[in-house]
């Protein structure tokens, strides 16, 4: 129960620090002038446009379309341009915390693994900018989070399968997430301890990548 409650808790603490004052900083930060454009674009037309031509497409649409959800909701002004990233960036806690009490089965690790995933500053910043990079670390690791779960054999077929899907989704949020493909490959022929150490490197170099 604890094991829970505490990862839950401190996800709900932390949405409402991401919310507050979410629209604040007024303008553009970053790369979200193009991101924010890219779902404006998509919520009207369906496609991303200059003007009256096609847009050259640097990454794949789900991103700009989970911005766009809360432009849609909540307007197009600064806090309805990062609402999904400050949602997002909220669940990642949950997911993050489920995947380390599946690996240790231990309530202290699993609330410890929230609340540093609470308190990282990289993931407050992404979670309060519309950025892409918050989707492609969600999408990922909850594949690697089913992936270990498939590695039981009653679970195997319906874990796999989403693992795949989730990991297919990243690809649609951005090309870095490609090799995540490979990471999967790589899991399948590694085993034991080595394979173990050997998956965790492959991971930490596909999320830094990205």
């Amino acid at each position: 129960m604890a094991a829970a409650i505490a990862p839950i808790l401190i996800a709900l603490a932390s949405f409402v620090l991401r919310l507050v004052n979410l629209g604040s900083t007024k303008g553009y930060i970053f790369d979200e002038v193009y991101y924010v454009d890219g779902a404006r674009d998509l919520l009207k037309y369906g496609v991303e446009v200059s003007g009256s031509n096609p847009e050259f497409i640097v990454h794949p649409p789900v991103g700009k379309w989970l911005i766009g959800g809360g432009i849609a909701i909540f307007g197009d002004n600064e806090f309805g341009w990062r609402f999904a990233t400050a949602l997002i960036g909220t669940l990642l806690i949950l997911v993050f915390a489920r995947l380390v009490h599946v690996l240790f089965y231990s309530p202290v690790l699993t609330g410890l693994g929230a609340a540093l995933m609470a308190l990282d500053g990289l993931l407050l910043v992404h979670s309060r900018t519309a950025l892409l990079d918050l989707f492609l670390t969600f999408f990922i690791l909850i594949a690697i989070l089913l992936w270990h779960r498939g590695r039981n054999p009653t679970y195997f077929g319906f874990c796999s399968f989403s693992s795949c899907t989730f990991l297919f989704t990243s690809v649609n949020r951005s090309w870095c997430s490609i090799d995540g493909v490979g990471w999967v490959a790589l899991s399948a022929l590694s085993n034991g301890i080595t394979g173990s150490v050997l998956n965790i490197f492959y991971f930490n170099c596909n999320i830094a990548v990205a």
